[in-house]
């Protein structure tokens, strides 16, 4: 989505060629005169965007967009957030984050997002090293080369409230199960989901009923596509090892079977993927109870008898 109009003179720290939308959410008391209009007065006032922008307000949220210049870096769009970030937390003090997505005007397949919290800021003004450590911990999530979406971007995305969150969230389980499988999103189809989610989040949540059937049948079938692709994968070309830690032997003696049935040419992708997304993350960081939770379940589904 596109907003504003195109300003020929630079105004602010430079910036790419992108559109850039932010959003702005806050607790649950909003500054009462928090509105759209003031809000966009307020941060076309400040010249800190080389464009004008638009922002529009629902509830605890907000919602900015503009234009940008194409000579932008990746610190550029961390500063200039900030900056933006700034503007806003201090005329509305209840606003706590600040969620930027740049999305590049060339290639609408390409976009980059940043989320600056009110502590980032206070550091942030107060220059010098913690100025220069704030920005290198900022971090910019964007579509990967080709097309797709950078699977950060994907696992680590907060849902908006409102209209239909179950529904959404059903989507956005479908992206997130497909990027545990070793996929990347396209970003065809996460764009459509972020134009919903910020519809919702802007207060229009009854116009997207249409686009989110569509979408979710969309990502159904590329959900089924990666499974079978998975499934497809020749299952000895995975090797299970334990990493060290709890219940090593144990583990241990559940990867060595799943190992010997794939070598037999068996399906063990659900095994696989139990035993290297759920069972050594928790036995890597000491989740004993975690731990004993997967191993038990592999056991019984594996035919081997309990273990300690």
């Amino acid at each position: 989505m596109i907003f504003g109009q195109v300003k020929h003179i630079m105004t602010g720290p430079i910036m790419s060629t992108i559109v850039c939308i932010i959003s702005l959410s806050g607790h649950q008391a909003f500054a009462a005169n928090a509105t759209s209009s003031g809000l966009t007065s307020l941060v076309n006032k400040a010249k800190i965007l080389s464009y004008e922008a638009r922002v529009t307000v629902s509830g605890s949220e907000a919602s900015l967009s503009a234009y940008a210049n194409p000579k932008a870096t990746e610190n550029d769009l961390k500063i200039d957030a900030v900056l933006v970030a700034h503007a806003i937390m201090k005329a509305y003090p209840t606003i706590a984050v600040v969620r930027a997505q740049f999305l590049d005007t060339r290639d609408s397949r390409r976009w980059s997002s940043i989320e600056v919290h009110a502590g980032d800021v206070r550091h942030f003004a107060m220059g010098g090293e913690d100025k220069r450590l704030l920005l290198n911990s900022l971090i910019v999530h964007s579509t990967a080369p080709g097309g797709n979406v950078d699977s950060r971007t994907v696992s680590t995305y907060t849902m908006v409230n409102g209209h239909r969150k179950v529904d959404r969230t059903n989507i956005y389980q479908i992206f997130v199960q497909c990027v545990n499988l070793g996929a990347q999103i396209p970003a065809g189809l996460w764009d459509r989901f972020i134009d919903i989610e910020n519809r919702v989040r802007s207060g229009e949540g009854e116009s997207v009923d249409m686009d989110m059937k569509k979408l979710y049948d969309d990502a159904v079938v590329f959900g089924d596509r990666v499974q079978k692709g998975f499934k497809q994968q020749t299952s000895e070309t995975i090797h299970l090892q334990p990493v060290p830690g709890y219940a090593y032997s144990r583990r241990g003696r559940i990867a060595n079977k799943i190992n010997t049935l794939a070598g037999a040419g068996q399906d063990m992708s659900w095994y696989q993927l139990r035993f290297q997304n759920d069972l050594e993350p928790a036995a890597r960081i000491g989740q004993a109870e975690q731990a004993d939770k997967a191993m038990d379940e592999l056991e019984i589904r594996l035919g081997l008898s309990p273990g300690k």
